[in-house]
């Protein structure tokens, strides 16, 4: 049975489409219904599901009963007095905590936006939620560190569960970044006709930038040409192609958001729309944020979770190998800061890199860029690395890999392959990954080491292993 979720004051519904990729169950989207565009713009994606509600007569006990509640808070940026009663801002912060304090979810998540931890309105809503009964944690996460989306981004969290004893509640600190580029959001059609795309030439006079294809964000009083894209709804961002230069359109920042291009943000108000994109919440990051980090059951920190996976696929790997009569020796780590371990044979060298990606979006350029870093290495003509991955990897990539860095790839099928002859092993295997093996086929790797005259082991060095789990 799925789980289920009810969002609020999510303008554009992109809350509740990270949920629904998540695979909850959106029971209720509820809206201000005096934000007619919002309404919308949900209705037209999420049918009956909308609620426009008058939040001021809106009475909280008739709110749906859900597993998890998430949705957008807007705490005012100055220090408001002391106890004040009046005001929207206030008002809407005690519906909330109302609202928590009667239906009790088990999770809640609120994006907000970002204040200082001073603020005493803030600090008043996090009292209240504590003495509901919830711990706590709200954090800034880097939009671009969690999804690799060329965007200079940063979306703020408040994070709640009910659950006795999860006193570790950490959002998922992601050390890689995948390096992807505007082009991948482009959007190919030129909109020269649109006005709301067209710029005005004033703001052409003192453009600063160094290629011809080129993001140019406000950079104090010009244009400016940035690697990692930075929405301003006010100074909408530039792109540049070639002497053409136009606004980014709204399918670009909405691309940009993880808005899939079937989705329909169509409004007639196109500053509105600029603007509530440029804030609204990144689909990806709510997706992993709910999916990937099981924040949804409240089990585990996000920490301990991506922990969990990397450990379980390190000691199958590690448990094959002692099958197959290779011990494991611990030895400095700094023999080789990018191996797991190594060992040697009478074929050469092999040093091996562990990687489990929890999802496929970038693992192509993830991978390449461990081969690039590979590259930088000056290596022995007998030593070979081989990659060894949690996932499916095309054809046409091991190749690329082999050829442009002579590197070995063992994914998904070759791993299937291999354990064949232990069921335990691949039985554990199979349980970790979170997809089905439908139609998968089991492929011998293309460098087998442990065939028949190959692996003769003459020494083993197993380096600290430093499992990443990449996002």
């Amino acid at each position: 049975m799925k789980k289920k979720a009810a969002i609020i004051n999510d303008e554009l519904g992109t809350i509740a489409l990270g949920f629904s990729i998540s695979g909850y169950e959106i029971s209720a989207i509820y809206i201000e219904h005096a934000n007619q565009n919002a309404v919308s713009v949900c209705e037209k994606n999420w049918g009956n599901r909308v609620y426009p509600v008058d939040w001021d007569n809106f009475s909280l006990s008739d709110f749906v009963d859900v597993d998890f509640i998430a949705g957008k808070i807007r705490f005012p940026v100055f220090a408001m007095a002391a106890n004040r009663k009046t005001g929207k801002a206030e008002d809407d912060i005690q519906k909330i905590v109302g609202l928590l304090s009667i239906k009790r979810p088990r999770v809640f998540l609120f994006q907000f936006n970002r204040i200082s931890p001073q603020n005493q309105l803030f600090r008043y809503f996090l009292q209240q939620i504590r003495d509901i009964g919830y711990q706590l944690r709200y954090d800034i996460i880097d939009v671009r560190l969690f999804t690799g989306f060329p965007v200079n981004e940063k979306e703020c969290f408040i994070y709640g569960t009910l659950e006795a004893g999860n006193n570790d509640l950490k959002f998922l600190p992601v050390s890689y970044m995948v390096n992807y580029s505007f082009d991948d959001f482009y959007e190919a059609k030129f909109v020269e006709r649109e006005y709301c795309c067209s710029v005005n030439p004033k703001y052409l006079q003192n453009i600063e930038k160094e290629h011809e294809d080129a993001i140019l964000c406000w950079r104090n009083d010009h244009y400016k040409e940035e690697q990692y894209i930075i929405l301003n709804p006010r100074m909408v961002p530039l792109v540049a192609r070639g002497d053409k230069i136009r606004k980014i359109t709204h399918r670009e920042v909405a691309r940009l958001k993880g808005i899939p291009d079937e989705y329909d943000i169509d409004v007639r108000n196109k500053t509105w729309l600029y603007q509530k994109l440029m804030y609204c919440a990144n689909v990806q990051l709510i997706r992993q944020l709910v999916s990937d980090s099981d924040l949804a059951v409240g089990e585990r920190s996000f920490k301990q979770r991506a922990v969990s996976k990397g450990l379980q696929f390190e000691k199958i790997i590690k448990t094959y190998f002692t099958k197959k009569d290779v011990a494991p020796i611990k030895a400095d780590e700094n023999t080789d800061r990018l191996a797991d371990f190594q060992f040697e044979t009478d074929a050469g060298i092999f040093k091996v890199i562990l990687k489990f990606y929890s999802g496929d979006v970038g693992t192509e350029t993830k991978l390449l860029a461990v081969g690039e870093r590979i590259s930088s290495i000056t290596l022995a003509d007998n030593e070979n690395y081989i990659i060894i991955v949690g996932n499916i990897i095309s054809t046409k990539l091991k190749e690329r890999m082999k050829r442009d860095f002579k590197i070995h790839i063992w994914d998904v099928k070759n791993l299937l392959w291999l354990f064949e002859e232990f069921p335990d092993i691949k039985s554990e295997f199979v349980s970790l990954l979170s997809y089905t093996l439908s139609g998968v086929e089991p492929q011998e790797p293309e460098l087998n080491i442990f065939e028949k005259g190959i692996f003769l082991i003459q020494n083993i060095l197993f380096l600290n292993l430093k499992i990443t789990v990449m996002r």
